[in-house]
């Protein structure tokens, strides 16, 4: 799991006085698009998408899909492209 996008950083960590150390974290919803970019190019490739697009952990229901607005011209996102197309007028 990521931290905490928006957190400063010595927000991520919290030391008790008995020494035992908690470390915060945050769950990120994402497209099935942005779970492939993941995979594909790494999730500090993903983190950077959402840093560049202001995309925050609030949970915004309309938020944009940064896999789309990054959208790559290469082969691989089209072959992509053209199979989820294919999926979807498959079970349409």
């Amino acid at each position: 799991m990521p931290p905490y996008l928006s957190a400063p950083q010595d927000f991520l960590k919290l030391q008790t006085k008995d020494g035992t150390i908690i470390n915060f974290y945050s769950i990120l919803p994402i497209y099935p698009e942005e779970m492939d970019l993941k995979l594909e190019e790494g999730v500090d490739e993903l983190l950077n998408l959402f840093d560049e697009h202001q995309i925050s952990e609030v949970i915004d229901i309309h938020r944009k899909n940064v896999a789309f607005i990054n959208i790559k011209t290469d082969e691989t996102f089209a072959f992509h492209l053209f199979f989820s197309l294919i999926s979807l007028l498959a079970f349409s």
